[in-house]
């Protein structure tokens, strides 16, 4: 049965970011604006949109380095909508999913176009600027047929090499989520919640290694909503942001809408250095003067956990995870070489904000029992996955049978990896046979 969430106190409102007037100096808000103004959102549904369309854009160009992990800026959004078949969700990511290959064919076209003119002293030398790297670039898309390999609404791991870096942007299938996850097989989709879920590379069954790292932008039916979560309640652990849209958008179809050309650019402008990084993009740091908010944060969440105890368990590194992956776009729209403080501070300010929003959306579908149930694959060691793949493989097994099924399993070991796999929810209870859950 769907509850109330309750919001931790370290989840509320930063002081002076009580509303929406105080991201209104952000260089992201104009875009942020008009889309909610032409398409008849409410503000943090379109800035999760266009944070989430600006991030995927970046992909790997830029990488933040903390104590607890290296983050990039792709993050994983659900859109829940009363509509179907909405037109508005489309809009952030027109240019990664419908208008990317004609984005590599204008790179190439302009290259040519200044060939052609160098010789005549006409132009400056196509030698010297970015267009070449962008039109090689977008050559090779064509001749390895690859341009489709940024994005993709294929849910089969694992997932094709792109020519730009690791990330691959899984959108919408076409029957939709609920049923394109119900399409895969058992192992497809195990291996799909583990990529989803751990945030790096990772080997299918067969020994290929994924080259793409997913992140998801998807739609949801409210009316399908709860029957997504009853079929996959692993979503309940994965990293992601889920928002529902109160009242359908406005389907407008011009191209030449304000807030269309608008996130086109920031997207186009994002991809380019995307381009020219090459999976070798720059990489932030944190210290104690731009990171001072999230010590802060972290420290009062862990003060709420030791309170409450096991029973609430918030993964507060995710919240600061996310605001960092804000203030990633944030500084890379800005052409910043570093995070600034307050690049840090406002982007946990809406993490947090939209963090507390997640768990309201999710607490409608999803009821605190089944949550509690969810099993947990983020961060699971390689040695743990494979153990688990095994178990899933081979029903009923029993540990010593397990234990010869590796090259080299102690009884220490395997036992220890039997009670975090249970403790996350993954394998029932008991030693007598293993059965994943």
């Amino acid at each position: 049965m769907p509850t109330t969430f309750v919001t931790p106190p370290f989840l509320n409102c930063s002081e002076g970011f009580e509303d929406q007037s105080a991201y209104t100096g952000l260089k992201i808000w104009p875009v942020v604006a008009e889309f909610m103004a032409e398409f008849g959102l409410d503000w943090e549904v379109a800035m999760a949109s266009c944070l989430a369309a600006a991030s995927h854009a970046m992909g790997g160009c830029v990488r933040t380095s903390t104590t607890f992990g290296s983050f990039e800026a792709p993050f994983s959004l659900l859109l829940v909508t009363p509509e179907t078949d909405p037109i508005w969700t489309h809009v952030p990511v027109r240019l990664l999913t419908s208008e990317f290959e004609a984005h590599c064919r204008h790179a190439l076209e302009v290259y040519q176009t200044q060939k052609r003119l160098e010789g005549k002293g006409l132009d400056q030398d196509a030698a010297d600027t970015e267009h070449k790297t962008m039109a090689e670039l977008g050559e090779q898309m064509f001749v390895n047929g690859t341009v489709e390999r940024v994005t993709s609404s294929n849910l089969r791991f694992p997932f094709p090499k792109s020519l730009i870096d690791n990330h691959v942007l899984l959108t919408t299938p076409g029957p939709g989520v609920r049923r394109g996850l119900k399409s895969l097989s058992k192992d497809k989709r195990y291996e799909l919640e583990l990529s989803l879920s751990s945030g790096h590379r990772l080997v299918a069954s067969d020994g290929v290694r994924s080259s793409g790292v997913p992140s998801f932008y998807w739609q949801v039916p409210k009316g399908e909503a709860a029957k997504l979560f009853q079929d996959n309640l692993w979503l309940c652990s994965a990293p992601f942001l889920m928002l529902e849209a109160a009242q359908p958008g406005t389907p407008l179809v011009n191209i030449r809408q304000q807030s269309v050309s608008m996130l086109q650019r920031l997207c186009q402008h994002l991809l380019d250095h995307r381009y020219l990084a090459m999976g070798r993009g720059r990489k932030f740091s944190t210290d104690g003067k731009n990171a001072r908010s999230l010590e802060v944060f972290l420290a009062a969440a862990q003060r709420w956990q030791q309170r409450v105890g096991p029973e609430r368990v918030i993964p507060v590194r995710r919240v600061a995870e996310v605001g960092l992956k804000f203030a990633m776009v944030f500084a890379a729209m800005e052409g910043h070489s570093e995070l600034k403080a307050e690049q840090v501070r406002v982007g946990l300010a809406l993490a947090k904000r939209l963090t507390a929003r997640h768990y309201r959306t999710l607490a409608k579908y999803v009821g605190a029992e089944q949550q509690a149930k969810a099993p947990d694959l983020t961060e699971l060691p390689e040695r743990h996955r494979e153990v688990y793949r095994r178990i899933q493989k081979a029903p009923k097994m029993t540990p010593s049978q397990l234990s010869r099924s590796f090259n080299r399993m102690r009884k220490q070991e395997r036992d220890g990896i039997l009670d975090e796999l249970e403790g996350r929810g993954l394998i029932g209870p008991g030693r007598g046979t293993l059965i994943a859950n």
